[in-house]
């Protein structure tokens, strides 16, 4: 759940548990997008809820909807100026499922949201286990061809320098592919757990063949390339790697 006013979030949460149709143990929530992208890139999850307008933030949960790319359910006011954003997401084929309700805790109403919704996820799940179980990533390159390239083969990817909507990815094999019009969480889900954050320009592959430069900085051997790890990040790599940790 992402709901930038706690009182609400507080609410909803409740009323969540009262539907009897979420367990307590598997609700995650945040009231900051970067935040809650990171947690949901962190653990398994099925469905997104999503207030659309977030005060203070970069982001709204459209933006957030298209990044993670997960079944959505957004909180909507009667009169919302992003109608037209929802609509082409619920009828969009290459979309999950998508469902609105009117911003409010009501514990009935949810349930009955929850009731329609989640059998639609279901079947969701079903129709693409084979896509998401999947050992590749298929991304459109410079040339507007959609390429596959096997996780295996890719050790690093950054935010290009000139263009930072575009991503160079970094394969063993020493080859340069340059994705276009994606951003590096929109990667991530695409991605296999063996893939993190380290700063917010660039994404590694825990399995590849690295060497600890300093406390903030690796070499990623097979391309031969230094690559800073940020504060905001080094929990992530810390993590996996606790023997490195100073």
């Amino acid at each position: 759940v992402l709901e930038d006013d706690q009182r609400f979030l507080k609410d909803l949460i409740d009323s969540l548990k009262k539907t009897k149709l979420v367990d307590d143990k598997n609700i995650i929530y945040n009231q900051n997008s970067d935040d809650f992208i990171d947690e949901v890139l962190k653990n398994d999850i099925d469905v997104l809820l999503l207030d659309i307008k977030l005060e203070g933030d970069i982001r709204n949960g459209i933006d957030v909807a298209n990044i993670l790319k997960k079944p959505t359910i957004f909180f909507t006011s009667a009169r919302n100026e992003y109608t037209d954003k929802i609509e082409a997401l619920k009828t969009s084929k290459e979309f999950p499922p998508v469902e609105e309700f009117n911003k409010s805790p009501d514990v009935e109403r949810l349930k009955t949201i929850l009731e329609k919704f989640i059998p639609r996820v279901k079947d969701y799940q079903k129709e693409n286990v084979n896509t998401n179980l999947g050992n590749s990533l298929y991304i459109k390159t410079h040339s507007a061809k959609l390429e596959k390239i096997l996780f295996s083969k890719i050790v690093l990817i950054l935010t290009c320098e000139s263009e930072s909507r575009d991503k160079l990815i970094y394969t063993n094999d020493l080859t340069e592919i340059k994705a276009k019009n994606i951003t590096l969480d929109e990667l991530l889900c695409k991605l296999s757990s063996s893939f993190i954050k380290i700063n917010s320009s660039a994404i590694i592959n825990i399995e590849c063949e690295f060497k600890l430069i300093d406390r903030d900085t690796i070499k990623v051997k097979p391309i031969d390339k230094e690559v800073n790890i940020s504060d905001k990040y080094s929990e992530n790599f810390f993590k996996v790697f606790p023997k490195f940790k100073i």
